[in-house]
């Protein structure tokens, strides 16, 4: 991919989602592979609360609604 491909993908990324964060471990993919690796842990030793996690769904509009399944058949 070309940086001038790379450059406009990240503008229409930026303005669809807001902010992106690039620094490594930051991003919103991360904290969510984080999140769901520590789902088994207590919740006094879990470093991402579902708090942030209902944020990231709610920025990139996830819908869990069980009327609306996330696999379109």
């Amino acid at each position: 991919m070309s940086t001038r491909t790379f450059v406009y993908l990240m503008s229409v990324s930026m303005d669809r989602y807001g902010d992106i964060p690039i620094a490594k471990g930051d991003d919103d993919g991360t904290i969510f592979s984080e999140f769901l690796r520590e789902s088994r842990y207590p919740t006094e030793q879990k470093h991402v609360k579902w708090e942030k996690v209902r944020d990231i769904l709610e920025k990139y509009k996830v819908n869990m609604s069980p009327d609306h399944p996330p696999i379109a058949h």
